[in-house]
C-alpha cells in the first residue's frame, strides 16, 4: 500500500515539536499490474498521476456490504420525494382498499356487520347512562335513567356470532363443505341459556314519569335491541323461581332477587346482579 508521510512542525510550546500524520493515497494497493499515466501541467509546474481502474475497483468494491444492498433495495422500490403524491399507478394488491374494492364478497353488508362487531376498537369508556353498548339506545326525552348493565355490550355483541352460525349452516346446506354443520352443532350445546338471556335479560331501562311507564331494553338475536314499554301499574315482582328457564341462574351474572313481570304480557324482566341503579329514580313516588 502507498503511503506518503508528511511532517508538519509548528511551535507550540517554548521548544520545537513534531506532528506527523499518516494519510492514505488513492494510488491503490500499489502490486504495479497497471502502469499509471501521467499528465504535464507546464503553467504549475507539476505532473498529475492518472488513477488506473485497478485502483478505482480496490476503492470502490462492486459488492458493498449488508447495510448498502439494502439500503439499494429499499430505494428501487419506494420514493420518498413521492410521499406526498397520491396516485394508484401501482395498486398494492395487498391492502385492504383493494381486496374490498375489488371482491363483491367483501361488499356484503352482513359480513360487514360482523366484521365491525368484532374487531372495532372504537369503544370508550361510558359517561353517560346511554353509551357503552353495542347498538346503542333509544331514550325518552322526559325518561329518567333506572338502570344499566355493565355487561351489555358483551353480552350484546356476542350476538355478532348468530351471524357466523348461521352463515356456515347455509353453507352446509348449499353443500361446500360437510364439517360446516360443526359450528351450528356446537351453538346447539348454549342455545338453552342463549334463549333465556334473550327472553328476560334487560340491560337499560329507563322512567318516563310523564306516563307512568317503565322502559326496559333486552338484548334480541344477531344484536338487535328490543324496547318494551310496561306500565307501572302492572308491574309485579317474582321468585327467581318462577322464570321458566332455570340455565338463568347457572351462573351468578343476574340478581335472583331482583325479577319483575308484567301482569298483563307476562313479560319477565331479569337485572344483572352488578348492575348500576340510579338512586335518584328509584326514590321516585312512582316506584317508591
Amino acid at each position: 500500500m502507498n503511503t506518503k508521510k508528511f511532517l508538519l512542525a509548528r511551535l507550540t510550546r517554548p521548544s520545537n515539536a513534531l506532528v506527523s500524520q499518516t494519510v492514505r493515497c488513492s494510488g491503490g494497493h500499489g502490486h504495479g499490474h497497471e502502469e499509471h499515466h501521467f499528465s504535464q501541467s507546464k503553467k504549475a509546474n507539476t505532473q498529475y498521476q492518472h488513477t488506473t481502474q485497478e485502483e478505482i475497483d480496490y476503492q470502490l468494491p462492486k459488492k458493498g456490504i449488508f447495510n448498502e444492498r439494502v439500503h439499494q433495495w429499499i430505494k428501487a422500490r419506494w420514493s420518498p420525494d413521492r410521499d406526498d403524491i397520491l396516485n394508484n399507478d401501482i395498486p398494492n394488491k395487498y391492502s385492504a382498499y383493494y381486496w374490498f374494492r375489488n371482491y363483491s364478497v367483501l361488499q356484503n353488508k352482513l359480513l360487514l356487520k360482523t366484521i365491525t362487531a368484532v374487531f372495532d376498537n372504537a369503544r370508550h369508556t361510558p359517561n353517560a347512562h346511554h353509551e357503552g353498548f353495542a347498538g346503542g339506545v333509544k331514550t325518552s326525552e322526559n325518561g329518567q335513567f333506572l338502570y344499566k348493565s355493565t355487561q351489555a355490550d358483551a353480552v350484546l355483541r356476542a350476538r355478532s356470532m348468530d351471524y357466523f352460525i348461521l352463515g356456515t349452516f347455509g353453507a352446509w346446506m348449499a353443500g361446500v363443505h360437510p364439517m360446516l354443520i360443526a359450528p351450528f352443532l356446537v351453538s346447539l350445546l348454549s342455545l338453552p341459556r342463549k334463549l333465556a338471556i334473550v327472553n328476560y335479560f334487560v340491560f337499560h331501562a329507563e322512567l318516563l314519569p310523564h306516563t307512568e311507564q317503565v322502559v326496559f331494553h333486552k338484548g334480541d338475536l344477531f344484536g338487535n335491541v328490543r324496547r318494551i314499554i310496561v306500565d307501572i301499574k302492572n308491574l309485579e315482582k317474582i321468585d327467581a323461581e318462577t322464570v321458566p328457564n332455570k340455565m338463568m341462574w347457572a351462573v351468578n351474572m343476574f340478581d335472583s332477587n331482583m325479577v319483575f313481570r308484567d301482569s298483563e304480557s307476562r313479560e319477565v324482566f331479569v337485572f344483572d346482579a352488578n348492575g348500576i341503579w340510579n338512586e335518584d329514580t328509584l326514590k321516585h313516588k312512582l316506584l317508591y
